[in-house]
C-alpha cells in the first residue's frame, strides 16, 4: 500500500547534504559563532527557507552536521578485549575528514561557556554513544576476568580515548598503528588483575 505524501514540497537529499557540508566547512573555519544560517544557505546554494524549514535553529543544524560527519557508531568486531579496543581507537583515527572534525571540536570546546546547551547536546548525541562502545568492551573484559572487577569503566575509557584527543590538539600527524597499540596495551596492563602474591 502506497503511503500518502505529506503536504508541502518534498525534501531534497542533495540540498540537505549541501547544507550539512557547508555547515561543517564554516564550523571548521570560523567556529560556532562565526557564521549564521543565512551564510550556510548562501554557501550551500539554497534558499534560506530551505535551511529554516529543516533546521529551526543553528544548534540543531550544527548537531546534525556533526552526526553527518561522524556517522553512526559501529560496534567493534574483533572479538577480544584488546582487539576491540584497538579497533575503536583505530576507527577514531581513520574516520573520514578527521582533521575537519578535530578543528570543529576545538572550536566547540573553546566556546562552551557561550553555548553550554550545544556542548551538552554534542556530548549526549555524538560523544556518549561512542564512549558506550568502549564501556561495553571494558565490562566484557571484567566479566572475562582480564580486567579487575573494581575498575571504573568511565575512567578507563578516558585513558583509552584521551591519546586521540591529545593527538588532535597537539601533533602534526596521526598516531601509527604501533603507537595506538602501545596506548591500548599500556591501559590494559594497568587495569589487569593483580597477580597473587608469592611467598
Amino acid at each position: 500500500m502506497t503511503q500518502p505524501r505529506r503536504p508541502g514540497r518534498p525534501r531534497s537529499e542533495e540540498a540537505d547534504t549541501a547544507v550539512l557540508q557547508s555547515t561543517l566547512e564554516l564550523l571548521a573555519e570560523h567556529g560556532v559563532h562565526g557564521f549564521g544560517m543565512e551564510t550556510v544557505a548562501q554557501k550551500a546554494g539554497v534558499a534560506k527557507t530551505t535551511v529554516y524549514r529543516r533546521w529551526p535553529n543553528k544548534n540543531e543544524l550544527v548537531l546534525d552536521a556533526l552526526v553527518h560527519l561522524k556517522g553512526a557508531p559501529e560496534p567493534p568486531s574483533e572479538g577480544s578485549v584488546r582487539g576491540d579496543l584497538l579497533q575503536i581507537v583505530t576507527r577514531m583515527r581513520d574516520q573520514p575528514r578527521a582533521d575537519t572534525g578535530a578543528r570543529i571540536i576545538r572550536h566547540i570546546m573553546a566556546e562552551q561557556e557561550c553555548c553550554p546547551e550545544l556542548v551538552v547536546q554534542f556530548r549526549d548525541r555524538i560523544v556518549r554513544p561512542r564512549r558506550e562502545l568502549c564501556h561495553d568492551v571494558l565490562r566484557r573484559g571484567i566479566a572475562e576476568g582480564v580486567i579487575r572487577a573494581e575498575v571504573d569503566v568511565e575512567l578507563a575509557t578516558d585513558l583509552v580515548c584521551s591519546s586521540l584527543l591529545v593527538c588532535h590538539m597537539s601533533r602534526a600527524r596521526a598516531y601509527s598503528d604501533i603507537e595506538l597499540a602501545f596506548f591500548v596495551d599500556t591501559v590494559l596492563t594497568g587495569i589487569a588483575p593483580t597477580p597473587p602474591a608469592t611467598n
